[in-house]
């Protein structure tokens, strides 16, 4: 019976371990592999996939492959990509503890010798930076101070990045100050000034306008 049921787990370990990496949707599981490749274009288009998502285990994911935690391995004939910690020595062997890219799962110890580092050279780090800088930014918007709240909504209007705008939106619905708000509206319009198409900016410009907006200005 003890036989049995160890069986029985390792079989349910090992069902969730497949099922986990099955649930991945493709354009994520794509995005992974790409990462592990040598095309810069297609590492960023894989950095956007992720940060898209929103999802803080993706963000954090990529705020470790910004610090160079990031590594690829072989797995059979798939490579794996996985998040590390600080190198150890076990025996005469250098290892690191390393986790699944998502959720964190412990992974044992790797050899060094078997891990690749995934390199996020500057080009890759300036295209993470709009997605850590949102998620920084998304937990000021949530402070109990309209000042904080405010200064944080003007900072991502300075940086009218593209990728903050369904941060700026989602804040906007929910805000009571008429000031954040305004500053707020502002931002949304900054980003679709700089980055929408033709109607999207000429609606923006109008809504500068509106707003009296001396930030605008310049653009």
């Amino acid at each position: 019976m003890r036989t049995l049921a160890l069986a029985l787990l390792v079989a349910w370990l090992t069902a969730r371990a497949v099922g986990h990496a099955a649930t991945l949707p493709a354009d994520v599981a794509r995005a992974l592999a790409d990462l592990g490749g040598d095309d810069a274009e297609r590492r960023e288009a894989a950095v956007a996939v992720l940060g898209n998502t929103r999802d803080p285990k993706w963000l954090g994911f990529l705020s470790a492959l910004r610090d160079g935690h990031v590594y690829a391995r072989k797995k059979g004939d798939q490579l794996e990509v996985v998040v590390g910690g600080h190198p150890s020595t076990q025996g005469d062997r250098e290892v690191i503890e390393i986790k699944t890219a998502y959720d964190g799962a412990a992974l044992g110890a790797a050899p060094v010798a078997d891990l690749t580092e995934v390199a996020a050279d500057r080009r890759l780090r300036i295209a993470i930076k709009p997605f850590l800088d949102a998620d920084e930014t998304r937990g000021q918007l949530a402070s109990a101070d309209p000042n904080v709240r405010k200064g944080a909504a003007m900072k991502l209007g300075y940086q009218a990045e593209a990728a903050a705008a369904p941060v700026v939106e989602a804040a906007l619905a929910g805000e009571p100050d008429p000031w954040v708000r305004h500053a707020l509206a502002e931002t949304l319009a900054l980003i679709g000034l700089t980055h929408g198409d033709a109607a999207t900016r000429t609606a923006a410009a109008a809504a500068l306008g509106g707003l009296h907006s001396p930030n605008a200005v310049p653009a």
